[in-house]
């Protein structure tokens, strides 16, 4: 449904959400997730390096693999969502939080330098273990505003609008295939 609009948030759960291997920078995710307090850091997915997330975030909430409707469940406690992979094109996760009313602060990447260009109030980009920290803090400690609303719902409808166009542009190229 287009209508996801954000519910009232956790406003200081820092999540990380997907396979948990080396592609998505989980050893510096752990560094990050150290500086603040692990109850309140949510850890979704599975993967290879599941277990170095338990050993080295021992208090974090460690939900394990979920089903998409659990994921979509979750997205109301989450305060921030924290993408450490260096390497991401489109950032799925992430556009996925946006669309739920959660901010972004990722690794500097073509995915997210491309989504922060757009809406730079709702994705934070860094370089630094201590830029990710001072953007996270800075996300957990403003409330949500009414610019931060606007920029959510300026999202949502030029997520659908691009979409919508994408799914046109499918349905023509299949009809002309036939």
């Amino acid at each position: 449904s287009q209508d996801l609009i954000a519910s009232s948030h956790s406003a200081d759960v820092i999540a990380f959400i997907g396979r948990m291997q080396k592609e998505r920078g989980v050893k510096e995710w752990i560094q990050i997730g150290q500086r603040f307090d692990q109850g309140h850091l949510l850890l979704i997915g599975q993967g290879p390096l599941s277990e170095v997330f338990r050993e080295s975030l021992p208090n974090a909430h460690f939900l394990g693999s979920l089903s998409n409707a659990q994921v979509q469940e979750t997205w109301s406690r989450i305060g921030v969502l924290l993408s450490t992979a260096p390497h991401e094109s489109y950032g799925l996760t992430m556009r996925e939080a946006l669309l739920h009313g959660v901010p972004v602060v990722s690794r500097r990447n073509v995915g997210s330098i491309e989504l922060h260009a757009e809406f730079p109030e709702l994705i934070s980009v860094y370089s630094s273990v201590d830029e990710a920290d001072a953007q996270i803090r800075e996300f957990l400690s403003s409330k949500s505003s009414t610019t931060m609303e606007s920029e959510f719902r300026r999202f949502r409808e030029s997520f659908f609008e691009k979409q919508d166009k994408y799914l046109e542009k499918l349905a023509l190229a299949w009809s002309n295939e036939l």
